[in-house]
């Protein structure tokens, strides 16, 4: 499995606007092939963002935002791909491009 790391960072005050646009963006993330999971993690004091999530193949994991427009077109959701990409940089978002690291270990409860 692989992982899928992507750093975001934003001003404090549309930590709330950013979160919500990413919702929206989940649920075509859901629909490409290979997702385990997904988390968002946020710091709230200073805009700092991660998005990490877990693919059974590096390809799967290494999806291009194409490849997530296509799917936010292919759920019918006006909330996600370019609607939701043009938010965000409205928002002032800055987005780094995606880390991939293979999964070595795991602890589950």
């Amino acid at each position: 499995m692989y992982i899928r790391l992507s750093r975001l960072s934003c001003d404090p005050s549309q930590c709330d606007a950013v979160l919500a646009t990413a919702e929206q963006t989940n649920t075509a993330l859901r629909t490409l092939p290979g997702l385990q999971s997904s988390y968002w993690g946020v710091d709230r004091a200073t805009g700092a963002m991660i998005a990490l999530s877990v693919w059974d193949t590096r390809q799967h994991a290494s999806f291009s935002r194409d490849d997530l427009i296509a799917a936010a077109g292919r759920t019918g959701s006006p909330n996600a791909g370019p609607a939701a990409e043009q938010r965000l940089e409205m928002s002032g978002v800055r987005m780094e491009q995606p880390e991939f690291f293979e999964l070595a270990a795991e602890v589950a409860r």
